[in-house]
This record gives C-alpha cells, sequence and structure tokens, in this order.
C-alpha cells in the first residue's frame, strides 16, 4: 500500500489519525523536492528602474526564480522570471516606492517559500545644476551662483556685480562676469570656487562674458577698453590676454567655445556707415567669428554684413553654429538668426524684434534660446527647436504685462534647461519649459547661463 506524500491531520469526533508522507519501504520525506527560500535579496533604486540581486540557490534541479512586484507588501504579483541572481524592473515611477520579493522553482516545479519583501524608491539620475545671474539687493546687483536652486553670493564689495557664464570641470566651478569698481570702470572676473580671479586691472570697462574650460586649459571671452574709448574684443587663455580685433572700431565677444585644437569666438565688430547714407558718422555692429589655432593666430569670419550680432557659439561634430540676430534693413525689425558653418540657415521669427541668445545642439536637434517682442514694449521668452533648418517655437513663459528674456539653454539627457529671466524681475530656470523661480521678484534679477553636471 502507498502511504500519502502530504501530512494531514484528519478530525474525526472521538480520535486524530495522522497519516505522513514517505514511501512504501517506510523511508521519510525527501527534502531535496522543495528548494530553500533565496537569501540576500537586496533592491538598489535608479532613475525609473530598480536592481535586485540575491544569492544564488544551491539545488542542482533549480530552474529559475520568480520576481514579484506591487505597490504594498502585501500586495505582490508576479511580474516575471530570471535565471541569474540578479533583475532590473523598468518602467517605474520615480518618487514611487516599490516592493519586490522572489522565490525559487525547480524544474520539477516545486517551489520555495517567498523571501520577505524588500523596497525601492526610484530617483532620477543625480544632476547638479548650476546657474550664474545676479541679484539686486536694494542698493547694487550682486553676483550669484544658484547650486539646484540654492543661492551663493559671489562677490561682497558694495558695487555692482554681475556673474554672466558658468561651466564646471571635474571638482571646479568657473564663473565669468565683471565687479564695478569705486568710480565708472569694471573688472573682467573669473571666479574659481567662488575665489574671485582679476583679468584685468579695472582702470577701463572691461568684462568676462563666457567660460570655456577644456583639457584644463580656461578660455574666457569678454571685451576691454583700451586708452583710445575703443571697446576691444578679448579672449583670455588662463589669464593671458589675445586681443580678438585693433582695437580701431568697437568690438564685443560673447561666447567661447573649444572644440579640439581650435578656439571659437561670437561677438561682433563695428563699421562704419558708409560716407553719404543716411547714418554718415555713426556706426552700426556686424556679427562675428574668431577663430584661434593652436600656435595663437586668429582668424576672423564676418558672418553679416548688416546690422548683426553673434551671441553665442557651438560645435557639435565639426558642425559650428551660431546663435544671434541680423536686421535686414535699416528701420526693419531685427529677426533671430541661426548660423551654421557660416551660412545663414534659418530666421527663428518672422515678424517683430527678436533675438538668439543662446544656441546648443543634441542627437540632431538644435535649440536656440532668445525673446521676441511682441505687440507693443513687452518680451517674451522663446525657445527654438529645430532638427532641420525649419525651427517650431515655444512660448516658455506666457508674458501677459511683463517681460520675459531667455539667455542660456543646455540639453541633459533629453531634459532642457533654460535661463533667463520672467515677470521681468524674477531670475528663473525653465525646465523642459516649466519654470523654477530663483529670486521672488522683490529686486531685479537676471539668470545669465546653466549648466548641468552629473
Amino acid at each position: 500500500m502507498m502511504i500519502p506524500r502530504k501530512c494531514t491531520p484528519l478530525f474525526f469526533t472521538v480520535s486524530l489519525l495522522i497519516s505522513c508522507s514517505g514511501d512504501d519501504k517506510g523511508n521519510g520525506p525527501d527534502p531535496t523536492q522543495v528548494p530553500t527560500v533565496p537569501t540576500g535579496l537586496s533592491a538598489e533604486p535608479g532613475d525609473e528602474r530598480a536592481t535586485l540581486s540575491w544569492n544564488a540557490n544551491t539545488e542542482t534541479t533549480l530552474s529559475h526564480y520568480n520576481i514579484y512586484q506591487g505597490s504594498s507588501a502585501d500586495e505582490l504579483v508576479k511580474v516575471d522570471e530570471e535565471n541569474d541572481t540578479s533583475y532590473e524592473a523598468h518602467n517605474l515611477t520615480n518618487g514611487t516606492t516599490y516592493y519586490f520579493a522572489i522565490d525559487a522553482e525547480t524544474t520539477n516545479g516545486d517551489v520555495s517559500g517567498l523571501t520577505a519583501t524588500v523596497s525601492a524608491v526610484p530617483v532620477s539620475a543625480s544632476a547638479t545644476v548650476y546657474v550664474a545671474g545676479h541679484e539686486g539687493n536694494g542698493a547694487n546687483q550682486v553676483a550669484k551662483l544658484w547650486v539646484n536652486g540654492i543661492p551663493q553670493i559671489l562677490s561682497e564689495i558694495p558695487n555692482d556685480t554681475y556673474a554672466l557664464s558658468v561651466f564646471v570641470a571635474g571638482e571646479n566651478v568657473y564663473v565669468a562676469g565683471r565687479e564695478s569698481t569705486a568710480g565708472v570702470n569694471s573688472k573682467a572676473t573669473l571666479w574659481v570656487n567662488g575665489s574671485p580671479q582679476y583679468l584685468t586691472d579695472g582702470s577701463t570697462p572691461s568684462s568676462a562674458n563666457s567660460v570655456f574650460v577644456d583639457d584644463g586649459n580656461v578660455y574666457v571671452a569678454g571685451f576691454e577698453v583700451n586708452s583710445e574709448n575703443i571697446s576691444v574684443a578679448m579672449l583670455w587663455k588662463n589669464g593671458e590676454p589675445h586681443p580678438l580685433t585693433n582695437g580701431q572700431d568697437a568690438a564685443m565677444a560673447f561666447s567661447v567655445f573649444v572644440d579640439g585644437n581650435k578656439v571659437y569666438v561670437a561677438g561682433s565688430e563695428n563699421k562704419d556707415y558708409p560716407v553719404g547714407s543716411e547714418n554718415e558718422g555713426t556706426s552700426y555692429p556686424e556679427a562675428k567669428l574668431w577663430e584661434m589655432a593652436p600656435n595663437g593666430a586668429i582668424q576672423a569670419e564676418t558672418l553679416s554684413t548688416d546690422f548683426s550680432v553673434a551671441y553665442s557659439v557651438f560645435v557639435d561634430n565639426g558642425d559650428v553654429y551660431i546663435a544671434g540676430y541680423r536686421q535686414a534693413e535699416i528701420g526693419t525689425d531685427f529677426l533671430a538668426r541661426l548660423w551654421k558653418n557660416g551660412v545663414g540657415q534659418a530666421f527663428l521669427n518672422q515678424q517683430d524684434n527678436g533675438v538668439g541668445r543662446a544656441v546648443s545642439v543634441d542627437g540632431g536637434d538644435i535649440y536656440v534660446a532668445g525673446n521676441e517682442n511682441l505687440p507693443g514694449t513687452y518680451m517674451e521668452a522663446k525657445l527654438w527647436k529645430s532638427n532641420t533648418v525649419h525651427f517650431s517655437s515655444e512660448n516658455l513663459i506666457s508674458s501677459g504685462s511683463s517681460s520675459s528674456e531667455a539667455f542660456s539653454v543646455f540639453v541633459d539627457n533629453g531634459d532642457v534647461y533654460v535661463a533667463g529671466r520672467a515677470n521681468a524681475t524674477k531670475a528663473t530656470l525653465w525646465k523642459n519649459g516649466t519654470p523654477h523661480f530663483l529670486t521672488d521678484g522683490q529686486y531685479p534679477a537676471i539668470a545669465w547661463s546653466v549648466f548641468v553636471k552629473h
């Protein structure tokens, strides 16, 4: 007679009969049929995911592990099977708690008990967002650096100070700007981890407008007024000045970008109106791109002979993109402009004054931040995007009765960050079109530059 394999208590009115598993030879239960409960289960959160890991079972008949997941510890459902000792749960919602458990199953279909549950809360990949700008205090403007929205004062002097550009390399944070002196002049200033380094002596006005770090070399673009009271477009490399213009006509450098062994600087240089013209005796800016070779030689390229300015340069796969604006004819609107490899690609707006302030390229898409005038006197912050020369525009914030402007754009892992100002006075960071106010608007403030680092 075969003895049943399950031990089952059988209740009767007057007696209790116990039948026990075994076989017809009287042997005890076979402990190898049911696998042991897996040990060492842990859950590591990630960006929209969680990674489970555990110790391997030793059963020779082991087939796989069953994965259970749920929104609470007592509501788990099987979601997958895994042959290895780790598993990654995908498509989770950041900030939500998820619970997991596993069991082991043999080739015979025998299943172990369930492990204790573990939990994980997925979080977005850690990114530190740096924003350079300035905010008034009722007496003067104060240069500031916001790190994940928390402000740091860069200068304590009782004069106007401005932070205009930020770049992070390794553990070092570089901010370019200027500090006003007691008189009317200013010093081109580079803050490194909060400590100022002066690029000029302040005897004439100067400014550091953009900073870029490559292979340990620090490049700063800006201007310095010479003894003839004419501003000279400047590039400083590791503090050493390299004039980009000869000082005969006023010029400014607004942006610097390094690609390989070439240094690119965008800006403008003034040109006199022709003799006999309506504007004889005055001058106008022409958009310029300067390129510095490894031997220090400077080559200048005029992007437009019309009234124009190049505000930003970005290099991607050897292609040089420049954002700015151009006025086709005197008295007409300024139109936001994109150049690629020196050739005008597109007017980003077709009517009303517009300016392209910053350009970035990511995954074949071109992003240009700037602004466009609304009917009347208000400006509206804009972000133009395209993977061809046909651009679509996005209003970053509805201006209503106050102006907004966008000055910088940074693209990181598909997230688009834009720095500028909104509601006329609030330093603002937009992430994917959503505004985050860095200041309360009590005093005028502007966010000029944004940089994101992991």
